[in-house]
């Protein structure tokens, strides 16, 4: 059986208007795949920087999904 450690996966996406139709599409993806879906919206500490709320998931998770695209 597999742990949550196995089935976590980290979206890691900018907080942006832009990338809200591919945020919306990596984590229904991700679910329908019957994996977990872990972001760094879920975790309300105000108390945290945006980085340690980032290391305490990622550190959690086997799968990462990176997404950001370049701008000129």
């Amino acid at each position: 059986m597999p742990t949550d450690y196995d089935l976590n996966v980290f979206i890691n996406c900018p907080f942006d208007k832009d990338y809200d139709e591919l945020f919306d599409a990596v984590l229904f993806s991700v679910y329908r795949c019957g994996f977990r879906p872990r972001c760094a919206l879920e975790v309300d500490n105000a108390g945290d920087t945006r980085i340690e709320k980032l290391i305490r998931l990622f550190l959690n998770v086997k799968l990462a999904f990176m997404i950001y695209q370049g701008r000129s």
